[in-house]
């Protein structure tokens, strides 16, 4: 019953996203919300707490699969897994320290911060069971509630001021947030065989005034083409993406500005977030290279108290730097090397490489949870033929 049933609960997953910022949405919309207000937290500690209890269950329906079907322990035995779980156990031994010697809260925050770890094991171990149809229904039904809300915010006024402008978040506050979003519900729409809801998503991209979500949109969507169009042809499609893909990211990232209809926000939140880099990598320590020192003080939870040690990253590379050190980045670093060879149409791999530079993919968010599950998701398609009466997936990706 839970090996077919699963995929309900994580609907309701899906469902329930709108929950974890209702309170910041609602007061950007009434114009209550100061600027920057993404760091505050107005939405009550006991409805954020679900994302808690649903990551608690889908652990536990991890650990079902895990014991009970031999393909789960097949993929999880993979030499090619080795970083992240190397990673894992960085993350554990981390917390000890910092509860036996450091904060105790700390050692917690930090533990919850990568937490969403959970997802990209329970995409694996549900790999041969997802129902796509039924998930691409889930976010179609968000996407048409997101859209709904992000028109408004436009025609009103009523976005979240960043940099001087304004920007149509939907029912998240990050506009980061929203673009990445957008973009996983068209890559279910392509994996349902609804490709003609893709130009949703596509609009709901372009009013998040995301720079990252813009350019990840372009640039997956244009290889996923360029992929489909040329699979039978390995040296015309090599040779295109050669020839046009520096190009393209040249010409994204000279008139990003322009495109994104952001004047000098593009380029002023790109520096905001080069300067948190150049300040903390100026002031670091060889203690702080090889065991970081901050671990629970840089995710988004931790900067509630105010406290001038806390900060928000706003890159995943750089949390893993400052929480636990060099080998723990390393270990990351190499995982998105593994990904990105076996994530043939590159969707995925340049929307996590996009969304990490932005922002905290690790932190306890429904739309960074959604993003592990699909990253486990592909990686266990790489190891087996996936196939039900609705999409086939192999090993070279998706058919």
């Amino acid at each position: 019953m839970l090996k077919k049933k699963w995929y309900k609960l994580f609907c309701i997953f899906i469902i329930l996203m709108p929950l974890n910022n209702m309170y910041e949405v609602k007061a950007m919309i009434d114009g209550t919300l100061p600027y920057n207000g993404w760091s505050i937290q107005l939405t009550p500690i006991y409805i954020k707490v679900y994302k808690d209890i649903l990551t608690f269950l889908f652990a536990f329906v991890t650990i079902f699969m895990i014991l009970k079907y031999d393909y789960v322990r097949r993929i999880l035995k993979k030499k090619k897994l080795s970083s992240i779980y190397l990673l894992i156990i960085i993350i554990l031994l981390t917390t000890v320290g910092v509860f036996l010697i450091g904060e105790p809260i700390d050692a917690i925050v930090g533990l919850r911060g990568f937490s969403s770890l959970v997802y990209f094991f329970l995409g694996i171990s549900v790999s041969r069971v997802v129902n796509i149809r039924a998930i691409s229904r889930c976010l179609l039904f968000m996407l048409i509630i997101q859209l709904a809300i992000q028109f408004y915010e436009f025609f009103s006024n009523s976005g979240i001021p960043v940099f001087g402008e304004l920007r149509s978040p939907g029912f998240f506050i990050v506009p980061a947030t929203s673009g990445l979003f957008a973009i996983l519900t068209a890559y279910y729409f392509i994996l349902s065989n609804n490709k003609k809801f893709i130009s949703i998503s596509f609009v709901s991209v372009i009013l998040s005034n995301s720079t990252a979500g813009i350019m990840a949109m372009l640039l997956a969507l244009g290889y996923y083409f360029i992929h489909k169009l040329s699979k039978n042809n390995r040296i015309v499609k090599y040779y295109f993406i050669f020839a046009s893909f520096p190009l393209a990211i040249f010409f994204l990232i000279t008139n990003i500005s322009a495109i994104s209809n952001r004047d000098v926000g593009a380029s002023s939140s790109f520096l905001s977030r080069i300067i948190i880099l150049k300040e903390y990598l100026s002031n670091m320590t060889i203690f702080d290279l090889f065991l970081g020192g901050k671990f629970g003080q840089a995710t988004a939870f931790a900067v509630l108290d105010n406290s001038s040690s806390r900060f928000i990253a706003d890159n995943s590379f750089l949390v893993i730097l400052v929480s636990m050190g060099i080998i723990a980045l390393i270990c990351y670093i190499v995982f998105f090397i593994k990904f990105l060879y076996l994530d043939k149409d590159k969707i995925m791999s340049i929307t996590l490489f996009f969304y990490g530079m932005t922002a905290n993919i690790f932190d306890l968010s429904p739309v960074s949870q959604l993003l592990f599950f699909t990253l486990g998701f592909i990686w266990a398609s790489k190891s087996f033929y996936i196939v039900d009466n609705r999409f086939t997936i192999n090993q070279v990706g998706i058919k």
